[in-house]
């Protein structure tokens, strides 16, 4: 909801989040399979459904779907899309890779300096955040298209 514009108390949102946890804990045992058989099939049906289900942990959170039914609506969302979404992801690992690189060598300059852990903690906020964006995007794109479809004459026969 804070990605929305909107604040909760503290204990709500601590209350739900025990909530979703089985939920998400059998929607990654579930996903994980499906991302295994795939990437056992030679590697590209793996990325293939990696990216369909990119949103799908974002989609039982946000949505408050359960763990099959995150799935399907992280297929629906990523469709006609896939391709931009994977170019975007790729994209994005290049410029992970360049920001990691810095962080390693001053983790490696300064030893045991604990600046090094909290560096690696907004690297990864960081790119979860990135990824939150993709959904949000993703999800007001798709809402601009079923606008217009809605609002376009529809042809009878």
């Amino acid at each position: 909801k804070v990605a929305n514009g909107t604040t909760e108390p503290l204990k709500p949102v601590l209350i739900l989040s025990f909530k979703r946890v089985w939920p998400m804990f059998v929607h990654m045992v579930v996903k994980g399979f499906i991302l295994l058989i795939g990437f056992l099939l030679f590697i590209i049906p793996g990325v293939l459904l990696s990216i369909r289900y990119m949103f799908s942990e974002l989609s039982l959170l946000n949505e408050n779907l359960g763990p099959i039914a995150a799935l399907g609506r992280s297929s629906k969302l990523t469709k006609g899309y896939r391709l931009n979404l994977y170019l975007k992801a790729l994209g994005f690992t290049g410029i992970q890779f360049l920001l990691l690189v810095p962080i390693l060598v001053f983790a490696t300059i300064f030893g045991n300096n604990p600046m090094g852990p909290i560096f690696l903690e907004i690297y990864a906020f960081v790119s979860q955040l990135v990824f939150v964006y993709f959904y949000l995007d993703l999800l007001r794109i798709k809402g601009a298209t079923a606008a217009q479809q809605a609002t376009e004459p529809q042809l009878s026969i």
